[in-house]
C-alpha cells in the first residue's frame, strides 16, 4: 500500500520519452536507468509499506512524495556520491534519472531537500522511540530482493568488520569533568537557578584551556577537585531538571569516575585502571566505547559487512550489516548473522577471518545446516596431534594417535574436559610420536598426561583444515571483503 496518493506512474500523450529518437531510448533502456527503472524500482514499491508507522492513518495528511520515490532518491544520492542540492538538480533536469524514476511524465519533479530532510527526520525519530532503524531493515531487505534478480545460485558469503571513530574530540578525564559540569550549569543558569560563586568560572569562555593546560596545579589534584566540584553541581539540580540529558550524563560521569561515600559525598577519584571501556568518553557520543585493536586505540563505533557473492559472475552485494559500539566482538556478530540466516533458511557457506571463528561458532552454524569457514583461529595453537585423539564418553577410554588406550581417565563435567595418563615404559614404550616429540601431553618422570576435550580435537581439526588447498582458496576469497570499509572510507571522504 503506498503512503502517499500517487501509484507508480503512468505515461501521458506529452511524456518527453515520445520525442526521443529509437538509438536514444534504447541507450536509456539499456543504461543504468533503465536497470535502475526495470528492477530496482519494483522492489522499492514492494518494500515502501515498511514505512507506514513514520506517517499519519489519515491519508489526506501524508506527504504528496510517494515513498518509494523518496527512496529511489535517497538510493541514487548515494550510488553518484551527491549532495542533497545535486540530486535535486539532477532529478529537475536530466531525462537520465527520470527515467530511472519513472518520472518522465510529472510536470514537476517530486524532489526537493526539504522532502529528504523530513523523511529522514521522521525515521531518526522512529529509531529513537522504539529502537528500530527502518533505513537500516529496508537496505538489508532490498538487497535480498535483488539477489534472484542479480546474482545467480552459485553463492558464497564472507565477512569483515571496520572500526569507526565518532569524530568527537578525545577528552582526558578532566576535560571530560568540566564538560559534563559545564553544561549541567549552562542549564540551571539558563533557568535562573543560583550558582555558588566557586562553580561560576567552569561557564566562562576559554576556562576548560585556563584549567587544563595554563594551570601550573598538579593534575591529580585539578582533577580530584574537578569530581568534587562534579558532586556539588549535582546536589543544585532540582527535580524538574533530574531528567535532563545533561544532568544524566552529570550522573554517570560520578558513577563511573568517583567513589562516594555512603551519603553520596565525594570520598576519591577512582583509578583510571578501574575504568571500564563502556564509560563515558565525551558527551556528544555517550554511546560510544574505547577499544584497543590490533595495537591502536579507537574511540567510537564498529560497523560489520557481509558480501554475497556470485563465484560464476563475481557479481557481489552487500546484504546484511550492522553497526554497535565497538566493543561489540566479531564472534557475537557471528553469531547475529548466523541467527539471521537460520531465520531466512539461507545455507550459504560463510566465510570470515580467526576473529569471528570459535568451536561454539561453527557448531551453532552446523546446527542451522550453515557452513562457517575460518581462515584462521584466534588463541594459542592446539597441538595439530591433538585432532588424532579419540573419546569415548560411554567406555569412559581415552585413546592416543598411537592406538593406545589411556591407563588412567578421569571426567571433568564442568569443563567438559577429560583427563588422560598413559605410563611410559609400557603403554608408550616404542611410540613414534613420543620419540619425535611431538605428543601433545605432558612429559612427567613415569607418565604423560594432559587434559583432553571434544573441543580440543575440533579446534586441531579446524587447524588442519585451514592448511589445506581449499582454505587457501577461502583464505584469498575473504580477502576480497576487507575492499568494502575501504571504499566507504574513500567515499566518506569525497
Amino acid at each position: 500500500m503506498s503512503q502517499s496518493k500517487f501509484k507508480p506512474v503512468q505515461m501521458n500523450l506529452f511524456d518527453p520519452i515520445y520525442t526521443l529518437s529509437a538509438r536514444k531510448l534504447r541507450l536509456l533502456e539499456n543504461g543504468w536507468s533503465g536497470y535502475f527503472n526495470r528492477v530496482i524500482l519494483p522492489e522499492l514499491v514492494k518494500l515502501e509499506p515498511m514505512f507506514e508507522p513514520l506517517y499519519s492513518s489519515n491519508p489526506n495528511s501524508r506527504p504528496s512524495t510517494p515513498t518509494y520515490l523518496v527512496l529511489a532518491m535517497l538510493i541514487l544520492k548515494d550510488l553518484f556520491n551527491l549532495t542533497d542540492q545535486e540530486l535535486e538538480k539532477n532529478v529537475t533536469f536530466s531525462i537520465e534519472y527520470q527515467f530511472a524514476l519513472g518520472t518522465t511524465s510529472f510536470e514537476h519533479q517530486p524532489v526537493n531537500q526539504r522532502t529528504l530532510n523530513r523523511f529522514r527526520a521522521a525515521n531518526t525519530l522512529y529509531t529513537e522511540e522504539n529502537g528500530i532503524d527502518l533505513l537500516s531493515e529496508f537496505a538489508e531487505k532490498l538487497a535480498k530482493s535483488l539477489e534472484n534478480a542479480y546474482l545467480g545460485t552459485n553463492l558464497k558469503r564472507r565477512m569483515d568488520s571496520v572500526m569507526i571513530d565518532n569524530g568527537c574530540r578525545k577528552l582526558s578525564r578532566l576535560q571530560l569533568a568540566h564538560v559534563v559540569i559545564k553544561n549541567m550549569l549552562l542549564v540551571l543558569d539558563e533557568n535562573d537557578v543560583e550558582i555558588p560563586e566557586k562553580l561560576h568560572h567552569y561557564i566562562e569562555d576559554f576556562d576548560e584551556n585556563k584549567v587544563t593546560y595554563h594551570s601550573k596545579v598538579p593534575a591529580k589534584d585539578k582533577l580530584e577537585t574537578a569530581c568534587q566540584d562534579a558532586c556539588a553541581v549535582r546536589d543544585l539540580i532540582p527535580a524538574e531538571f533530574k531528567d535532563a540529558e545533561e544532568a544524566n550524563q552529570l550522573l554517570r560521569f560520578i558513577s563511573e569516575q568517583v567513589i562516594t561515600n555512603s551519603d553520596g559525598s565525594f570520598n576519591s577519584v577512582r583509578d583510571g585502571k578501574e575504568l571500564t571501556s563502556t564509560v563515558l568518553n565525551n558527551p556528544a557520543e555517550p554511546e560510544s566505547t574505547f577499544r584497543k585493536k590490533a595495537g591502536k586505540n579507537h574511540q567510537g563505533y564498529v560497523g560489520n559487512f557481509v558480501e554475497t557473492v556470485d563465484l560464476d559472475t563475481n557479481r557481489k552485494i552487500i546484504d546484511s550489516m550492522d553497526f554497535q559500539p565497538n566493543i561489540y566482538s566479531d564472534s557475537q556478530f557471528a553469531k547475529d548473522e548466523i541467527q539471521k540466516m537460520a531465520q531466512a533458511g539461507d545455507t550459504t557457506t560463510l566465510v570470515a577471518d580467526g576473529a569471528y571463528i570459535s568451536v561454539n561458532t561453527i557448531n551453532e552454524a552446523a546446527e542451522h545446516g550453515i557452513k562457517l569457514v575460518g581462515t584462521a583461529m584466534t588463541g594459542k595453537e592446539t597441538p595439530d596431534l591433538t585432532a588424532d585423539f579419540e573419546i569415548d564418553e560411554e567406555a569412559k577410554t581415552i585413546t592416543c594417535p598411537n592406538g593406545k588406550s589411556a591407563d588412567r581417565v578421569s571426567c571433568y563435567e564442568k569443563t567438559e574436559s577429560w583427563y588422560a595418563s598413559f605410563h611410559k615404559e609400557t603403554t608408550c614404550k616404542d611410540c613414534p610420536f613420543a620419540a619425535a616429540g611431538q605428543c601433545p601431553l605432558k612429559n612427567h618422570k613415569k607418565v604423560r598426561s594432559g587434559t583432553i576435550s571434544h573441543k580440543m580435537i575440533q579446534r586441531a581439526n579446524l587447524q588442519r583444515t585451514m592448511k589445506s588447498e581449499e582454505a587457501i582458496v577461502d583464505f584469498r576469497f575473504r580477502n576480497g571483503v576487507e575492499a568494502i570499509p575501504s571504499q566507504l572510507s574513500k567515499e566518506s571522504k569525497n
